[in-house]
């Protein structure tokens, strides 16, 4: 399947890297909240975008105000991309669910519906560290990452 349109569209949503990871690890009991979530889904389409260097730089003990507006724009950004990319897969005829950037399914536990690092290792993005974040090899752990569950014939 020629996907050289939605890379147009990533690309214009500023995803410096995606990938597309088989659901099928996933679909074991506790993976995903709700419980079912995935059934209609066969892979996920994970982005990235990377975060800035400087503003990262200028972190020393805590979080600073200028990273919190960028943690705050990034999430816009990528949740902008998902919708564009599940926009594109349905008028193509299939099914897609954008699961939102930083969201909590489970309040309480913090849990988002699908863990976005879980879906990037997965679909090749990267490693997962000692920290458990999700490394690239461009940009190292300085990335946010969102995802797009579909039942597209894309190729991991």
């Amino acid at each position: 399947m020629d996907i050289s349109e939605l890379e147009q569209i990533l690309k214009e949503h500023l995803v410096a890297k995606f990938g597309v990871a088989e659901l099928t690890p996933f679909k074991k009991e506790g993976e995903a909240i709700p419980a079912g979530l995935l059934e209609p889904y066969t892979v996920a389409l994970s982005m990235a975008i990377a975060l800035d260097d400087d503003i990262i730089d200028g972190i020393t003990d805590r979080p600073t105000n200028d990273y919190a507006h960028l943690y705050w724009k990034i999430n816009d950004v990528l949740n902008r991309a998902a919708f564009a990319a599940s926009m594109w897969i349905e008028k193509k005829g299939y099914r897609a669910k954008a699961i939102p950037a930083s969201y909590f399914a489970d309040e309480k536990n913090l849990l988002g519906n699908i863990s976005h690092k879980a879906v990037a290792r997965m679909a090749g993005l990267g490693w997962q560290g000692k920290s458990l974040l999700l490394v690239t090899p461009e940009h190292g752990p300085r990335v946010r990452l969102v995802t797009v569950l579909t039942d597209m014939p894309l190729k991991p």
